[in-house]
């Protein structure tokens, strides 16, 4: 009991810190930069989703494929996924703020007057038909994510699982990522924003486990081929995989070169955010699909833990250089709101899996 008690006191602290920072944020932020502030925020907490939801779709790619890797991930997954119904109250000041940050939702009205728009994307992006959308995406992920938890899961679950996802996450990456650059189009953005989703769960799985139970991934499947192994491939896999579509993004718009493709890649490549870039190159595709190439790093716990760390701290950062310089790619303001509401949103999503000991972990 006194373990129990121990392991709640110290997730509520975490709860806490993590309410305190996004407070900060909220009240700094929207009185320094308040576009700004909604642009970080949205993009903690898409971050925070797609951990979520790739979380699940890891567990449903396994369903399909099998093998003993899925077992060891299940326990993170369970303290992960359980905390999905915070996800809902953390996107508040987002649709509060929604006439701020997006151009479509501008009080005037005018966002798409200048712009060779269809009269049915003037429709598609009125406010009641996102509020429409949005309630159906907040129960289609919250259905989702509780019937991944299930202790089996068959094969027809696990296809609908991700058919599912995989149409509501590219509508609500259009949604809530793409619009922010008026006009923008990119067919191959929500397959991306799906693929990073996976990484992100994937990293986060792998990293709690290969840290806090290593001794789990040491077990062979096969003689002399650890667990943690299977692991590492599948984050080679899915670090490619987010590679190879990013490059082809930017090979077809930077090909093509008209204006309003552009318009996207402009305010990344032209101001201080390529130095970003070339950071996520190196640390989200660079280091790992060459780290991973080692039988010798992906089969010791310890350091595919490392990596996937990494991988993770480089997910969080490219949420935030595909959502913050839509809004502005010139304020400092970013600087400091985004690690704050990062670690804000962080600290309160995830405070069960950062305080959890064996003993509390259930699958």
């Amino acid at each position: 009991m006194t373990a129990t008690l121990r392991f709640a006191r110290a997730a509520a602290q975490l709860d806490v810190v993590g309410v305190l920072l996004l407070a900060i944020a909220l009240a700094c932020g929207g009185w320094a930069a308040p576009r700004v502030m909604l642009a970080c925020w949205l993009a903690a907490w898409w971050c925070a989703l797609g951990l979520v939801m790739g979380t699940c779709m890891t567990l449903w790619i396994h369903a399909l494929t099998g093998g003993r890797w899925g077992a060891s991930l299940r326990p993170a997954a369970a303290l992960l996924v359980r905390r999905r119904m915070v996800l809902l109250p953390l996107f508040i000041p987002v649709v509060l703020g929604l006439r701020v940050l997006y151009p479509w939702a501008a009080a005037d009205g005018h966002a798409f007057d200048a712009l060779d728009v269809p009269d049915f994307a003037r429709v598609w992006y009125s406010l009641p038909a996102v509020a429409c959308r949005g309630i159906v995406y907040a129960i289609a992920w919250y259905w989702l994510a509780g019937g991944a938890l299930q202790p089996t899961i068959s094969r027809t679950q696990a296809a609908r699982g991700l058919i599912v996802h995989g149409l509501l996450g590219s509508l609500a990456s259009v949604d809530l990522l793409m619009t922010l650059v008026p006009g923008w189009r990119s067919t191959g953005f929500p397959l991306l924003a799906l693929v990073s989703q996976a990484l992100g769960g994937a990293c986060a799985l792998v990293a709690w486990t290969a840290f806090r139970r290593p001794g789990l991934l040491s077990v062979e499947v096969a003689p002399r081929v650890p667990l943690a192994r299977d692991l590492g491939n599948l984050l080679w896999m899915l670090v490619m995989v987010w590679g190879y579509l990013g490059f082809m993004q930017f090979l077809v718009i930077w090909a093509e070169n008209l204006p309003q493709e552009i318009n996207w890649f402009v305010p990344r490549l032209q101001t201080g955010w390529h130095a970003v870039g070339m950071v996520l190159v190196a640390t989200q595709l660079a280091l790992p699909l060459g780290a991973l190439l080692f039988r010798r790093i992906k089969d010791q716990p310890l350091r595919l833990a490392a990596v996937a760390m990494v991988a993770l701290a480089a997910h969080a950062l490219d949420t935030v250089w595909v959502i913050v310089p839509s809004v502005d790619a010139h304020t400092l303001s970013t600087w400091w709101l985004a690690p704050l509401c990062m670690a804000g949103m962080g600290l309160v999503m995830f405070s069960p899996m950062l305080a959890a000991e064996d003993r509390h972990v259930r699958a």
